[in-house]
């Protein structure tokens, strides 16, 4: 009986240690502005995003040409590469995402605050224009490589979405998108400010996470095309990775875009009537990435090319003829995820990030 009782207290001691090494270090930070000023307990959550990597696609060339400093020709060179998360759907990261929000409500709520209906923002000023968007599909529109999931049971409002299917911004996508070159604060600084005022001061939250699975690695090119990656399964800060998607010019180029986010919360209530900001915003991130580990195998994958050199050539009535040889390299890796260690690691991660700044948030308010 001893015997057996100690094997269940060692096996939860080793179970324990593997959860707490299934994070790596957590570096929490936020930006406050009038916290002071906080008066009401009502809350109202106009926007919650989880953004998946789920596939990355690259393409390099180098043009070959004549050789520096010596007779010969190098042919052109190019490298593909592109990767992909396997075993997951999407039912899988609908599921996923429906518990985090689900739990984002219920920490919310054990606080003390009182959760707005959708109904009730909907009859705002401020949404008057707006469209209703219930049951939301997940959008693989917004970046490439990503999937943006909403919780299933959430009501949006939006400006509306474009031509190829993106969510208009200045809508509630346009408040959480902090990407480079982008007006991201746009909703926040402007918008919730203004919503907070018609629904009583109420506590505007707004929600944005971002997972990404693979890093860039910075590849010595000289004359090859070279394309290197690094597998890293981790909820963003802040950051982006590049990416080639076909547009839609009738030669179907393909150009580089990046796929791009922060990982960030906002909690915005009232509004001056002077100037229209908001009285209250408390912002949270992270200083780095927080690293979900045992989940994913960290590992290099590269795709490399280089044109064949001629040196030699061929003789001609005309003299020597050079012709370099074109090489080419394709890469098609998918990282597979065994599916509940990959729901288990991503939802600690996101309750670690978003339970911090609930805690931090709610000692503020009175």
């Amino acid at each position: 009986m001893k015997r057996n009782a100690l094997l269940i207290i060692l096996w939860m001691v080793c179970y324990s240690h593997t959860q707490a090494q299934q994070l790596g270090e957590f570096s929490p930070k936020d930006k406050t502005t009038g916290m002071n000023k906080l008066h009401s307990k009502k809350m109202y959550i106009a926007n919650f995003t989880v953004n998946y990597q789920v596939f990355n696609e690259k393409e390099e060339t180098k043009k070959g040409g004549m050789l520096i400093g010596a007779k010969g020709v190098r042919g052109n060179a190019k490298a593909e590469l592109t990767v992909g998360l396997g075993n997951l759907s999407q039912k899988d990261l609908q599921q996923l995402t429906d518990e985090i929000y689900t739990e984002f409500k219920d920490a919310i709520t054990a606080k003390g605050f009182e959760l707005l209906s959708s109904d009730m923002a909907g009859k705002t000023e401020v949404y008057k224009n707006y469209e209703r968007l219930e049951n939301a599909d997940p959008s693989l529109a917004e970046q490439p490589g990503l999937i943006t999931i909403y919780p299933s049971n959430m009501v949006f409002y939006i400006k509306g979405l474009t031509n190829d299917g993106k969510v208009k911004k200045g809508g509630f996508m346009g408040s959480v998108t902090r990407n480079r070159g982008s007006s991201s604060l746009f909703e926040v600084m402007n918008i919730f400010p203004k919503l907070s005022s018609q629904l009583e001061d109420a506590i505007i939250a707004n929600v944005d996470l971002y997972v990404f699975f693979i890093e860039d690695l910075n590849a010595y090119k000289g004359d090859a095309a070279n394309i290197r990656i690094k597998t890293s399964l981790r909820l963003i800060s802040s950051d982006y990775v590049t990416s080639k998607t076909a547009d839609k010019s009738i030669f179907a180029k393909k150009a580089d875009q990046y796929a791009t986010g922060t990982s960030q919360i906002d909690f915005v209530s009232g509004r001056y009537n002077i100037g229209g900001s908001a009285e209250t915003v408390y912002t949270g991130n992270m200083k780095k990435d927080l690293a979900i580990e045992g989940v994913i195998d960290d590992r290099v994958i590269k795709s490399y090319a280089k044109g064949g050199a001629d040196f030699v050539g061929t003789d001609t009535y005309f003299g020597t003829l050079y012709k370099g040889e074109n090489k080419s390299s394709t890469v098609v890796s998918e990282v597979s995820v065994n599916v509940e260690t990959y729901k288990k690691g991503v939802k600690a991660a996101a309750e670690k990030f978003l339970e911090h700044h609930i805690d931090n948030f709610s000692k503020s308010v009175k």
